[in-house]
């Protein structure tokens, strides 16, 4: 169970590295900080994978100790007390708490990031009706030579 401690505090600390880039990604939603934001989230999806790698070596515990508890219902007694189960639910509420956090962060970044996006949108439409205005102006419309052919005879 020492090791299931050690896993939720491992993802504890992971998550909280993560909700930190996440608050630092906020601040570099500019266009001139793009190379950094670029970095963040490079960071974040490290940490995110590490998370998921965390919860693959919890989950395959706690199905050792399950099979364990299963085939001698007395073997895990001595091993896994309550304080440790505890603090291991402990250590979950936790996550929960920094998940909700992160999420919450997040859907603020992506909001800023999407109106970010809609004025970059709505800034090349007038530049390109500008230049289409400005063509229309500059160049005489272009003449192709032609002649008329009369069919009444």
């Amino acid at each position: 169970m020492t090791a299931s401690v050690e896993l939720a505090e491992r993802k504890k600390h992971l998550l909280e590295e993560l909700r930190r880039l996440t608050c630092d990604q906020a601040r570099l939603l500019e266009p001139e900080k793009a190379e950094e934001l670029q970095a963040v989230l490079e960071k974040k999806q490290d940490l995110m994978e590490e998370v998921t790698g965390v919860d693959a070596g919890a989950a395959r515990l706690e199905r050792e100790i399950q099979n364990t508890l299963e085939k001698d219902p007395g073997a895990g007694a001595g091993a896994v007390t309550a304080q440790k189960q505890e603090t291991v639910a402990s250590l979950r509420r936790s996550h929960l708490t920094v998940l909700r956090e992160i999420k919450e962060l997040d859907d603020r970044n992506r909001e800023k990031a999407h109106a970010a996006y809609r004025r970059l949108k709505d800034t090349v439409k007038s530049l390109r009706a500008g230049r289409r205005s400005q063509k229309a102006y500059r160049r005489p419309a272009p003449h192709f030579g032609g002649c008329f052919v009369d069919k009444k005879k």
